[in-house]
């Protein structure tokens, strides 16, 4: 099979590997605002953690960045797909990739919201107040042997919070973007 230089016959599952992605990253971001900073200390300075946070909000600034530039490039694909494949072409496709380049502004504005606000205020809550149980101030220090001590009901608890951070963005995403149902 011929490669076709930017023609793009996986708009979907591309997109949604960058959403996915995108929305693991702020995550992981709560996870520090939220659970991380409860174990600043000496040893763990709030500059330090500081430093993390801006380098996780660059990271996910850059790949939002990236994924930018992919929706930017369907315009072109569409125009050589459709030169290529002439009356071959598939119109679900076309409209994905319509649809990504036109609404990449809102899903960029998308993710910089959900950077800063929290989903689901009961299960970090609930979580957070277990994990402070958990830190014996002079193991402060100790953040992994701290979280690695929850018991499992609290895991599944912190796990279902991030995971619903996921699910809430990528869902709003495909709000915005319905054709990558």
């Amino acid at each position: 099979m011929p490669n076709l230089p930017g023609i793009y016959k996986s708009v979907k599952r591309q997109a949604l590997n960058n959403i996915i992605y995108l929305a693991n990253l702020i995550a992981l971001l709560h996870w520090y605002r939220h659970v991380r900073i409860l174990f600043i200390s000496r040893r763990f300075p709030e500059t330090l953690f500081n430093g993390l946070i801006k380098n996780l909000e660059d990271a996910i600034e850059t790949r939002i960045k990236a994924f930018k530039v992919f929706c930017d490039k369907l315009q072109y694909s569409s125009e050589t797909y459709r030169e290529t494949y002439k009356n071959n072409v598939s119109a679900l496709l076309l409209h994905q990739k319509s649809e990504l380049y036109e609404k990449q502004n809102a899903v960029e504005d998308l993710f910089l919201k959900c950077m800063h606000d929290v989903v689901n205020k009961t299960a970090p809550d609930l979580f957070l107040a277990e994990v402070k149980d958990n830190i014996k101030q002079e193991e402060k220090q100790r953040y992994i042997k701290t979280i690695k001590s929850l018991d499992e009901k609290t895991g599944k608890i912190g796990t279902k919070w991030l995971q619903e951070i996921v699910d809430h963005i990528t869902g709003q995403v495909i709000t915005i973007l319905p054709s990558l149902k």
